[in-house]
């Protein structure tokens, strides 16, 4: 038999003797049958790890609402006649009780005139039947039916000054005017609007929160709003308005705070956002990049002693980078946040580095608190 087929016929002896006694793996250099994990060629899988920390954690509603005046009306006309003087600008702050227009009141001025001139006249007579009654020259009766003329034109005058001031249109209480909505020289009717007077100090805002939030708010509590319009400037507010009552559609409540706004920066109409916090707590926190989701679980891989085992969590709050985390580790534990995608449960592992939250969530940049 040549020499170069007896070679080949031992190597297919020796590779049968082996293959019988379960040592395939053996001769490829890997684990044996049945082994936890096998074994890396080079050694351990190099990982980064961030340990298991505490941070404070609450859960957050972003509640939507809209500003309101305190006060709002239209300023109407209450009688027919021709507008004579415009006293107002739009966009006006004025105080209570300020002159906005004027309406024609020629014949009422002069039905005043009148009526005071006959209440002066009637009240000097019942002076002379005063100092008569004192020496008994003439009847009480007479008096007492004088101090009835007297009153009667009291109301004469009462009346002609009021017929006067419904052709003075004034502001109610003090607040911002808007349009004008009538000209010099105009005819008004009773209902004509003017203009329109909005009290925006303190401004309202109203808006709903679910019910699962009841526990967040009361009449009182200090709420923090926000406009688009002004960026992240905070406008700070009371809630004085709770509503006893659950929308049975909605599951929600009706809520109203007063914020001050003395320097009148918000108007109603607009959007605004209310930040609510409820149930702060401190909790177990950990880098996002730590989950390896499986099917619809959470898992992490926890190093102890060079070995990386599975282990699974269950999750609360999710912030930009961070997890909290209600079960499964505690605290202190090592959680693998790079190089997950190389294990398996048991896998041994070489630690390069160990990072904190802190490290990772700060701006590219940033220098270290």
């Amino acid at each position: 038999m040549p020499a170069w087929l007896r070679g080949v016929l031992a190597v297919v002896v020796l590779g049968g003797l082996a293959y019988g006694l379960g040592l395939p793996g053996l001769l490829e250099g890997g684990a044996e049958a049945g082994g936890s994990a096998p074994v890396r060629r080079g050694g351990a899988t190099p990982v980064v790890v961030s340990a298991v920390a505490r941070a404070p954690f609450e859960d957050t509603l972003a509640a939507v609402g809209t500003a309101g005046a305190d006060e709002s009306i239209l300023v109407t006309a209450t009688v027919a006649d021709r507008v004579v003087e415009i006293l107002f600008e739009e966009g006006d702050f004025v105080q209570a009780g300020a002159m906005l227009l004027r309406l024609d009141a020629v014949e009422e001025r002069a039905a005043l005139a009148e009526a005071r001139a006959n209440l002066d006249d009637q009240r000097q007579q019942l002076a002379r039947l005063d100092a008569l009654v004192e020496t008994n020259a003439t009847a009480q009766s007479l008096r007492d039916e004088q101090a009835a003329r007297v009153a009667a034109s009291e109301a004469r005058v009462d009346g002609a000054l009021a017929r006067l001031a419904d052709r003075e249109i004034r502001a109610p209480f003090a607040g911002v005017l808007g349009r004008r909505a009538v000209s010099l020289g105009a005819q008004v009717s009773p209902g004509s609007v003017i203009t329109t007077l909005d009290d925006v100090d303190p401004i309202k805002l109203e808006f709903s929160i679910p019910e699962s939030f009841l526990t967040a708010l009361r009449v009182g509590a200090e709420v923090t709003a926000r406009s688009a319009a002004y960026g992240d400037a905070p406008f700070v507010g009371e809630v004085t308005f709770l509503s006893p009552r659950v929308d049975p559609v909605t599951r929600a409540v009706a809520v109203r705070a007063a914020i001050a706004n003395e320097d009148r920066r918000l108007r109603p109409g607009m959007l605004l956002t209310v930040d609510l916090v409820r149930d702060a707590r401190e909790s177990l926190m950990v880098l996002e990049s730590a989950l390896v989701p499986r099917g619809s679980t959470q898992q992490v891989y926890r190093v102890r002693d060079g070995v990386a085992d599975t282990v699974p969590v269950t999750l609360g709050v999710r912030r930009p980078g961070i997890v909290e985390l209600t079960g499964g580790v505690e605290e202190g534990d090592l959680l693998v946040i790079e190089g997950a995608a190389r294990l398996r449960s048991g896998a041994p592992v070489r630690i390069v580095e160990t990072v904190t939250a802190a490290d990772r969530l700060r701006p590219h940049g940033a220098p270290a608190p």
